[in-house]
C-alpha cells in the first residue's frame, strides 16, 4: 500500500539521480537496505487503520517533501503500533466535540493519547542533510587518505559541489598541508592524519565531530506547551489524557523533558563536607507556571528514535507522571524502559524518582 503503489513509484523515478540532499523521507525509507523491518511495520500498520485515516497519512504525511509532514505522520503511526502492542487502540474516536489522536484501553484503564513530534530546526535539517551528502561524495573519492575535518559550515547544493572539488584537488596535490576555506559560503577546515595506514584503504575516509551546542530545554517548551493548550476542552470527559511526545534532535532527551516539565533542579552543597544537603526543584516549568491547564494532562510518554533496536519499532520510550492531574492513572501500566513518579509528598511538594520495570520477566 505504501511502497508498493504507482504514487511511490513516481517518487523513485522522480528522485533516482539524487543521492540525499534534498531527497523526501519516505524515498530515502524506500532505499535503505537497514529499515526492510520499518518498511514491514509500516504496511502493516496501515492495513489495520480505516481508510479515510489511510488516506490522510499517505496523502498528507507519508509522501510529503516536507520532514515536519513526514514526522508527524510516521510517528502517528508507531505510537498506533506501540499502542496496539499494550492494548486495545480506538483512532480519532469522537469525545466531547473533539477527536484526538488514540483512546488506548490499557490494563484497567482507558486513556486519551495525543501524539506530538517535535523535529529538529530547518537549519540544523539543512545543514546535517548538506553533511550527509558531503560525507557521502567525499568517500567516493578513489584514494587511500583519511581526512580529520574540524571546521565546517555551508549555504548550499553549489557550495558543496565546490567543496567536494577542492578536496579531490588538495588530496591531488598536496594531503600533507591543511586545507582551509573560509569565505561566505564555505567554511571548512581539515587535515590528513599521520598516524593511519593508508594501504588499508581503498577511499578516502572522514573522521568528524560536529561543534559542541549549548543545550536549552526552552527550545521544548512552546511545542509541548501548545499540546497542552490545545486539548484542554477534553477535561470535561471521563477520560485522563496522555501527551505522547516524539523528539528528533539528538541534542535533547527525556531529561530535558522533565526539566520543562517540573523545573530545573538546584542543589544546596555544605562547603566543608561537599555534601549535598538539599535538593529540591525550582518550580519554573509547565507544571508549576501554567498549573490551571497542565493539571489536565495525566502524564507524557517521551520517544526517541534508537536505530540499534532491531525490531519494527526502533523506540525508546520513557513516562513521566503528572503527580497534580485531575485524572491520575497508575504510570506503571505503560511498557516503557523508565518511570519518572511520584514516590512522596511533603509541604514543599512531590519526591520524584526514576523507576525502571523489567517487562520482559
Amino acid at each position: 500500500m505504501i511502497f508498493d503503489s504507482p504514487e511511490m513509484q513516481i517518487l523513485r523515478e522522480q528522485y533516482a539521480g539524487r543521492h540525499l540532499y534534498g531527497v523526501p523521507p519516505i524515498v530515502l525509507v524506500d532505499r535503505s537496505a537497514t529499515l526492510v523491518q520499518e518498511r514491514d511495520f509500516l504496511e502493516h500498520i496501515i492495513s489495520e487503520a480505516p481508510a479515510d485515516k489511510q488516506k490522510e497519512w499517505l496523502k498528507k504525511r507519508l509522501y510529503s517533501n516536507q520532514w515536519e509532514q513526514y514526522l508527524g505522520g510516521w510517528f502517528e503511526m508507531m505510537l498506533f503500533g506501540w499502542l496496539k502492542q499494550a492494548g486495545a487502540v480506538r483512532i480519532e474516536p469522537d469525545i466531547v466535540g473533539t477527536k484526538p489522536d488514540f483512546l488506548a484501553s490499557i490494563g484497567q484503564q482507558e486513556i486519551i493519547v495525543e501524539a506530538k513530534a517535535h523535529p529538529i530546526g530547518p537549519e540544523e535539517r539543512h545543514q546535517n542533510d548538506l553533511m550527509a551528502e558531503l560525507l557521502y561524495r567525499v568517500e567516493q573519492i578513489p584514494l587511500p587518505y583519511v581526512i580529520q575535518i574540524e571546521a565546517l559550515r555551508l549555504e548550499g547544493m553549489k557550495a558543496l559541489d565546490t567543496l567536494v572539488a577542492s578536496i579531490q584537488n588538495w588530496l591531488n596535490h598536496e594531503p600533507d598541508a591543511p586545507l582551509i576555506l573560509d569565505d561566505p559560503q564555505i567554511v571548512f577546515k581539515a587535515y590528513r592524519p599521520p598516524e593511519y595506514d593508508l594501504t588499508t584503504f581503498s577511499a578516502v575516509q572522514v573522521l568528524y565531530s560536529p561543534e559542541a551546542f549549548w543545550i536549552d530545554p526552552d527550545h521544548l517548551r512552546s511545542s509541548l506547551l501548545g499540546k497542552v493548550r490545545r486539548y484542554a476542552p477534553i477535561k470535561q470527559s471521563q477520560y485522563p489524557l496522555v501527551i505522547a511526545y516524539f523528539i528528533e534532535s539528538s541534542f535533547f532527551g527525556v531529561d530535558e523533558v522533565v526539566e520543562v516539565w517540573f523545573g530545573k533542579t538546584t542543589y544546596t552543597v555544605d562547603i566543608a563536607s561537599k555534601n549535598i544537603e538539599e535538593t529540591k526543584c525550582d518550580r519554573t516549568g509547565i507544571n508549576y507556571r501554567n498549573s490551571n491547564i497542565s493539571k489536565n494532562i495525566s502524564g507524557v510518554l517521551v520517544f526517541k528514535r534508537d536505530s540499534s533496536i532491531e525490531n519494527r519499532l526502533p523506540l525508546q520510550c520513557w513516562y513521566i507522571e503528572n503527580p497534580f492531574a485531575n485524572k491520575p492513572i497508575d504510570p506503571l501500566i505503560f511498557p516503557v524502559d523508565s518511570h519518572f513518579i511520584a514516590t512522596g509528598r511533603s509541604d514543599r511538594g512531590y519526591e520524584m524518582t526514576w523507576k525502571h520495570i523489567d517487562y520482559a520477566h
